[in-house]
């Protein structure tokens, strides 16, 4: 898009777009097969769920990819 001179959105620069506004939506952090820890459904990297003396404390992005995290609820 910003080397384009008739500043027409070409296909790729709408891919781009589209990939960063799903992001956004947040999607449900699976568990890993041992469930211990927790896979970020875009990248399928580990991430955790933070600990704290008063109980979880969800991380609201992966920090690996920026995808937007939906965590289960702990009862």
């Amino acid at each position: 898009m910003m080397n384009n001179p008739t500043n027409i959105m070409t296909r790729t620069d709408w891919t781009v777009i589209i990939s960063a506004l799903l992001k956004q939506v947040p999607a449900k952090a699976k568990r890993s097969e041992s469930g211990l820890y927790y896979i970020c459904p875009a990248c399928n990297k580990f991430i955790e769920r933070n600990e704290s003396a008063h109980g979880n404390i969800d991380i609201p992005f992966c920090k690996w990819c920026g995808q937007a995290l939906e965590w289960e609820k702990q009862q």
